[in-house]
């Protein structure tokens, strides 16, 4: 390909054109204004003609072209969740769940939700890293009183028995949402239902087939 830096004097046009490129549609790129008077005075000087000129500014441009990038993956490699990103939830994506009169193994009596934040593309065969569900169980009727525990596909290296997820347990208010917990699973105090020294995934292992997620409207298979 024409280098314009080995080109001797007659580059001089060339390397400020191709100085200062501007973004423009993919694969090229947007000179800046040229003085067509000057750009003609200096290839005079330089020797050249008018139809020389032309022809050598053919591979000048030629010179400038950018190969198109190959295009971004769109799922990070790894998320972190912080308290702000949970602040909106109830805003995500939700799913109605069932409404339990009575506790059943971790979870509290009343209505549950699961809320996510976005959903896989059609014919995904895992969630994305920086998925974010959050389940609500509304045991009371002020949010103080609720039940709320959080998954995030944290990806990295964490946790890959349990595929990169990592668990929480959550508080809200009316004014904003907290972070009691995250981890491979509850504290040893029993943050989660009671229970003491379990891993969040000794539960959801039993839906591996579906990236760990058990919520039947959650299927990738379905969704």
């Amino acid at each position: 390909m024409f280098d314009p830096r080995r080109a001797g004097g007659r580059d001089v046009a060339a390397l400020d054109i191709c100085a200062h490129p501007r973004a423009g549609p993919a694969g090229f790129i947007t000179l800046p204004p040229v003085d067509r008077e000057a750009l003609t005075i200096r290839a005079t000087q330089l020797g050249f003609g008018v139809s020389v000129r032309r022809a050598w500014l053919l591979p000048i441009l030629a010179a400038c072209y950018v190969s198109p990038a190959e295009p971004a993956s769109t799922e990070p490699e790894l998320f972190i969740a912080l308290k702000s990103d949970f602040q909106n939830y109830d805003a995500w994506q939700s799913y109605y769940v069932g409404d339990a009169p009575a506790a059943e193994g971790v979870d509290l009596a009343g209505a549950r939700t699961v809320y996510i934040n976005r959903v896989p593309a059609r014919g995904s065969d895992h969630f994305p890293v920086g998925t974010m569900i959050v389940k609500v169980v509304q045991a009371g009727t002020a949010p103080e009183q609720w039940q709320m525990f959080a998954m995030v596909k944290r990806g990295g290296d964490f946790d890959p028995e349990a595929a990169g997820w990592e668990w929480f347990g959550l508080s809200r208010t009316t004014t904003e949402v907290s972070i009691d917990w995250r981890g491979v699973g509850p504290p040893p105090d029993g943050g989660y239902g009671g229970l003491i020294n379990v891993s969040c995934i000794l539960c959801h292992d039993t839906a591996h087939g579906n990236d760990d997620i058990q919520t039947p409207q959650l299927q990738l298979g379905s969704l």
